[in-house]
């Protein structure tokens, strides 16, 4: 499963942090991609690739091997690491791996979502 491209333009850079409310001046002046840009892509490689109903985001762990910047393009590209069934719950485990510009690996990523609610009582 792969995410649609994220092109990292200025533009978006802009808009992205100041949709989150960021302060840190840094991520502008420098042109860097904000750390969670990468949960965004791991959502989106999901979303793009399984027909979900209401899901919820359960749990990330990130690694972060690189900087991307403006002019990048990123891809997340994901595989079910696991689907399983807790306490009613069915959750799915995402290995998603974040590529720029198709070869300079920045982040990997363990994604869990809840993908169906155990049913009502």
């Amino acid at each position: 499963m792969s995410s649609p491209p994220l092109h990292l333009t200025p533009e978006y850079l802009q808009q992205y942090l100041a949709s989150i409310r960021e302060t840190e001046s840094l991520y502008l002046r420098e042109r860097l991609m904000h750390p969670a840009i990468v949960l965004r892509l791991a959502n989106s490689a999901l979303k793009a690739n399984v027909r979900l109903g209401p899901w919820i985001h359960a749990a990330s762990t990130i690694r972060h091997w690189g900087l991307a910047c403006a002019g990048e393009a990123l891809v997340a590209h994901a595989q079910v690491a696991a689907n399983y069934e807790r306490k009613g719950h069915r959750f799915v485990d995402l290995d998603v791996v974040v590529v720029a510009d198709g070869v300079r690996a920045v982040a990997q990523v363990r994604h869990t979502v809840i993908y169906r609610l155990r049913p009502g009582r």
